[in-house]
């Protein structure tokens, strides 16, 4: 019986069960697990993606991020559906990183809702396109009727009828 728990404390110590706490991290740097770094031959074994550094308490909906020095505590993105200006539809990955010009949250029930204010804005934008071609064709169409009409008066004044106007 004094062999065996001899044995066992033997492999408990080769363990290093009461070593240094390592907390691991995916690639990504988000917090994984946590473990024991191994002794061989008196220097400590770190897993790949791991540190020393303790992550700070988790708490429901967030996850804890390494950025190289220290755990930084981040709302868990990861696999959530965003919709971007223009109503296309985004899932974050596994980096639970949000696409640029995104707009957050927005429920499924609203999705019909987002929809009718793109279409609408897009129309707006023609509609405006339209009004501002329209109005430059009738400023076009001023402007060579005004020309017209001081090339008109320009022929038909005399000399005399530019003395009258001088003197006024």
């Amino acid at each position: 019986m004094g062999k065996i728990i001899i044995i066992l404390l033997l492999l408990f110590a080769s363990n290093d069960a009461f070593g240094l706490s390592v907390y691991k991290y995916d690639k990504y740097n988000i917090y994984t697990s946590s473990s024991k770094a191994r002794m061989v031959n008196g220097d400590y074994i770190f897993p790949a993606r791991s540190t020393t550094i303790k992550p700070a308490g988790g708490k429901s909906g967030f996850i804890n991020r390494f950025d190289g020095e220290k755990w930084v505590i981040e709302r868990d993105l990861r696999g959530k559906i965003y919709y971007d200006n223009d109503g296309g539809r985004f899932v974050t990955g596994r980096d639970g990183k949000v696409p640029p010009l995104v707009e957050f949250d927005i429920p499924f029930y609203k999705k019909k809702e987002v929809e009718k204010q793109r279409v609408e804005a897009e129309r707006e934008k023609e509609v405006m396109k339209a009004i501002k071609s329209l109005l430059g064709a009738k400023l076009l169409s001023i402007n060579r009727k005004y020309d017209k009409i001081i090339s008109d008066i320009d022929s038909s004044l005399t000399t005399d009828d530019l003395d009258k106007v001088r003197e006024d």
